[in-house]
């Protein structure tokens, strides 16, 4: 799939879902398989034209179409919903308190879009958020700022581009009110990158340390092994809610906040150490994991 076009549009009780996939054949299959598990399918379209619906079964993990164009190339337009503010897995799509908040690895990007939900697919995504922004000011996702307009309903449509090909497991984004910590980074070739911490209000002091672990860690890439980062942003969001120690989400990373935030007022050594540690871990990914991965979680265990 090399290239995926979501459109993430949320309501009140549910958040309406468009996934666009160009789809590269393979193989000679009649059938194509797309991993999903508890979306709602609304509607199924290939290369513009809607599909039957006994031309496609959907099981509680799988869309199954049943008869695939026997073209190359094709496009899937895939219309669902998905409800994050019942969603108590901590994976896929979910509430955080006032925060919407993903976490795909390693099988979740399927409770949010349909797609072939495997480390070694590699697609191109671009991400459209449609939101109240009152309720969400902040609307962030993998990549680089495209474009943000005001809808007729006075909400607001954000796109996001990430023009590097990332498994699904690496998509990510977030909407909620933050306080936002900003700072710059300028590469060794010269070109400047926004930094940006986003955190629960009233806790931003407790990010300047991780801020600055940052830099280091991006200075060290380009000292030991030559490796400039690639966007022209880099998102950090803390979550009290989150089931790991923090995410490597390409251009957006989500912590677990004790990863993140700390101060001298009330953390050990050890607390700065695992920090540093952490932030260091997540950014170094950007070049070492995100796109030299595995075929199948399993072979976890052969590494």
């Amino acid at each position: 799939i090399p290239k995926t076009d979501l459109i993430l549009d949320v309501k009140a009780d549910k958040v309406a879902v468009t996934s666009s996939l160009l789809i590269e054949r393979k193989s000679e299959e009649i059938s194509l398989v797309l991993h999903g598990r508890g979306d709602k399918v609304v509607s199924v379209a290939v290369d513009g034209a809607l599909l039957l619906r006994e031309e496609y079964r959907v099981t509680p993990n799988e869309l199954i179409i049943l008869k695939a164009p026997k073209a190359k190339k094709f496009r899937m337009e895939i219309q669902s919903e998905i409800d994050p503010y019942h969603n108590t897995t901590l994976q896929g799509l979910y509430q955080s308190g006032p925060f919407l908040i993903t976490q795909c690895e390693s099988e979740s990007a399927r409770q949010i879009f349909y797609t072939l939900d495997r480390p070694d697919v590699l697609s191109r995504i671009t991400t459209t958020l449609i939101a109240d922004p009152i309720l969400y000011p902040v609307r962030i996702s993998n990549g680089n700022l495209i474009e943000e307009t005001t809808l007729a309903d006075g909400r607001k449509k954000i796109i996001w581009d990430d023009p590097i090909p990332k498994p699904s497991y690496l998509f990510a984004c977030v909407l909620g009110d933050f306080e936002k910590l900003s700072s710059v980074f300028v590469t060794k070739s010269g070109k400047k990158v926004d930094l940006e911490v986003y955190v629960e209000k009233t806790k931003g002091f407790r990010a300047l340390y991780s801020l600055e672990a940052l830099k280091k860690a991006m200075e060290f890439d380009e000292r030991f092994f030559d490796r400039e980062y690639d966007l022209s942003s880099l998102k950090m969001v803390a979550a009290s809610n989150f089931n790991m120690g923090a995410m490597e989400n390409k251009g957006l990373m989500i912590f677990n906040e004790r990863y993140l935030l700390v101060s001298s007022d009330s953390a050990t050594d050890g607390d700065f150490r695992a920090v540093a540690s952490v932030v260091s871990h997540e950014y170094f990914h950007n070049w070492t994991g995100n796109r030299v991965t595995v075929r199948n979680w399993f072979e976890l265990a052969l590494k």
